[in-house]
């Protein structure tokens, strides 16, 4: 799984803290339906530690649950990309 590494804004335009890599690796397995334990196991991590990067994700996406996390986090992404091909 590979993820970018790339500063995200909202729609709004009111940018969101960078997620580390590790942190999006989370979010990205979380989106596919994974459990902590599992998440955890795939990434070589104790279930505990994803829990910590999930708390990290929910703090600086300004989410009070996971879909809204998800949700900020794949509108951001959706601009970040519209940016890049607005320049081509």
């Amino acid at each position: 799984m590979e993820a970018s590494h790339d500063s995200i804004e909202i729609r709004n335009g009111k940018p969101l803290m960078k997620l580390s890599l590790r942190e999006e690796e989370v979010i990205l397995l979380i989106a596919a339906g994974l459990r902590d334990k599992d998440i955890g196991k795939r990434l070589e991590i104790s279930p505990e530690t994803v829990k910590t990067h999930i708390r990290n994700i929910m703090w600086k996406l300004e989410s009070h649950t996971r879909p809204m996390a998800m949700a900020k986090y794949t509108l951001a992404r959706s601009d970040a990309v519209s940016k890049i091909f607005a320049d081509v």
